[in-house]
């Protein structure tokens, strides 16, 4: 009896003394780290930004302190009006570190928690939206850079973002077409074309690299 007590009270101090906390943070990608490794979760580059836009394919990671992973569970806490977004395929890292994919449907602000039976981790925020320029759009340059927007109006730079998003080709308002011509394929236009798709509500699109021998060999269907 007094050794399980004396068990109890070491078990309770080792907790009270570390204590298990959790830290959710963003996960950058570089196109060279996502071709380096074809086996796991991260096929598409990502910045590592909490800023933006629509339909971003973001990594998420969390951190676990004085504990194991058993039992994760990702949570969004907080999400636009009409927002349905989802959680995709995770990785574990190591036995306390976790990666998931994460992509906001809508514009807005998302807040995501992570547990893992009674580890509880801090909130992370992102904000999510159509930027479209120094004044336009629901989210301007002056939301996360307000310091430098009054250089970037004098020097014209923020002109670059009015455009938004630009199709290459658009056929009977049915099919889009993303235009290449170069030696090697970045796995990013494929990403951009799906943003194009979702974004126009379109269904079908072509990636075509004109710098083959062969056209067919540089053409590549998607289908949503």
């Amino acid at each position: 009896m007094k050794k399980n007590l004396l068990l109890f009270i070491l078990i309770l101090s080792s907790i009270l003394v570390y204590p298990q906390t959790a830290h959710i943070d963003t996960y950058g990608r570089s196109p060279i780290q996502v071709e380096y490794d074809s086996t796991d979760i991260f096929n598409i580059p990502y910045n590592g930004l909490t800023n933006v836009g629509i339909q971003t394919q973001m990594y998420l990671q969390v951190s676990l302190d004085g504990a194991h992973l058993t039992s994760p569970s990702w949570n969004v806490i907080q999400k636009p009006s009409g927002s349905n977004p989802q959680f995709g395929e995770s990785m574990n890292l190591t036995d306390s570190n976790q990666v998931i994919i994460f992509i906001p449907d809508s514009t807005g602000k998302y807040k995501i928690s992570f547990t893992d039976g009674s580890v509880v981790s801090d909130t992370l925020t992102i904000n999510a939206g159509l930027y479209l320029g120094y004044t336009g759009g629901q989210i301007p340059c002056g939301t996360c850079h307000g310091e430098k927007v009054d250089q970037w109006q004098q020097t014209g730079h923020y002109m670059i973002f009015e455009e938004g998003l630009r199709l290459d080709v658009l056929v009977d308002d049915l099919v889009i077409c993303e235009l290449k011509a170069v030696e090697l394929v970045n796995p990013v236009w494929e990403a951009q074309l799906i943003s194009h798709l979702k974004l126009t509500k379109k269904r079908l699109g072509y990636l075509i690299n004109f710098d083959v021998p062969l056209i067919k060999d540089g053409i590549q269907r998607i289908i949503l």
